[in-house]
Protein backbone atom coordinates (compact mmCIF):
# COMPACT_ATOMS: atom_id res chain seq x y z
CA UNK A 1 0.00 0.00 0.00
CA UNK A 2 3.50 2.38 0.75
CA UNK A 3 4.66 1.85 -2.32
CA UNK A 4 1.48 2.21 -4.35
CA UNK A 5 0.69 5.28 -2.42
CA UNK A 6 4.23 6.41 -3.22
CA UNK A 7 3.68 6.31 -6.90
CA UNK A 8 0.12 7.86 -6.93
CA UNK A 9 2.06 10.68 -5.26
CA UNK A 10 4.48 10.66 -7.94
CA UNK A 11 1.96 10.46 -11.22
CA UNK A 12 -0.07 13.12 -9.47
CA UNK A 13 2.75 15.70 -9.31
CA UNK A 14 4.51 14.61 -12.86
CA UNK A 15 0.50 14.72 -14.69
CA UNK A 16 -0.03 17.77 -16.68
CA UNK A 17 -3.95 17.47 -15.26
CA UNK A 18 -3.77 15.45 -12.11
CA UNK A 19 -7.51 15.92 -12.41
CA UNK A 20 -7.51 14.30 -15.89
CA UNK A 21 -4.75 11.62 -16.19
CA UNK A 22 -5.08 7.99 -17.24
CA UNK A 23 -1.54 7.69 -15.51
CA UNK A 24 -3.21 9.02 -12.16
CA UNK A 25 -6.02 6.91 -12.89
CA UNK A 26 -4.01 4.12 -13.43
CA UNK A 27 -2.02 4.76 -10.02
CA UNK A 28 -5.79 5.08 -8.34
CA UNK A 29 -6.92 1.45 -9.36
CA UNK A 30 -3.49 0.42 -8.27
CA UNK A 31 -3.51 1.92 -4.60
CA UNK A 32 -7.31 0.75 -4.52
CA UNK A 33 -5.97 -2.77 -5.25
CA UNK A 34 -3.67 -3.02 -2.64
CA UNK A 35 -6.34 -1.28 -0.08
CA UNK A 36 -8.45 -4.32 -0.99
CA UNK A 37 -5.85 -6.19 -0.22
CA UNK A 38 -5.52 -4.69 3.34
CA UNK A 39 -8.82 -5.01 4.07
CA UNK A 40 -9.50 -0.94 3.67
CA UNK A 41 -12.32 -1.52 1.87
CA UNK A 42 -13.72 1.98 2.06
CA UNK A 43 -10.49 3.62 1.01
CA UNK A 44 -10.23 0.91 -1.81
CA UNK A 45 -13.69 1.94 -3.03
CA UNK A 46 -13.08 5.87 -3.03
CA UNK A 47 -9.71 5.51 -4.99
CA UNK A 48 -11.49 2.90 -7.42
CA UNK A 49 -14.18 5.52 -8.02
CA UNK A 50 -11.70 8.18 -8.45
CA UNK A 51 -9.61 6.11 -11.00
CA UNK A 52 -13.06 5.62 -13.03
CA UNK A 53 -13.49 9.36 -13.19
CA UNK A 54 -9.69 10.07 -14.40
CA UNK A 55 -9.95 6.93 -17.28
CA UNK A 56 -13.28 8.31 -18.43
CA UNK A 57 -12.57 11.53 -18.07
CA UNK A 58 -9.40 11.13 -20.48
CA UNK A 59 -10.45 7.76 -22.28
CA UNK A 60 -14.49 7.02 -22.01
CA UNK A 61 -16.76 4.81 -19.96
CA UNK A 62 -15.56 1.73 -22.33
CA UNK A 63 -11.48 1.86 -21.39
CA UNK A 64 -10.64 -1.54 -19.81
CA UNK A 65 -9.32 0.47 -17.12
CA UNK A 66 -12.35 1.66 -16.08
CA UNK A 67 -13.98 -1.41 -16.40
CA UNK A 68 -11.44 -2.86 -14.47
CA UNK A 69 -11.61 -0.26 -11.51
CA UNK A 70 -15.33 -0.84 -12.04
CA UNK A 71 -15.52 -4.57 -11.06
CA UNK A 72 -13.62 -4.53 -7.97
CA UNK A 73 -15.74 -6.62 -5.46
CA UNK A 74 -16.70 -3.59 -2.33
Amino acid sequence: EQSAGAALRLSQLQAIDPDASIFVGEDLFIHAQALLGIGETTRARDEAKRAMTHVETVAGREHPLRQRAHALPF
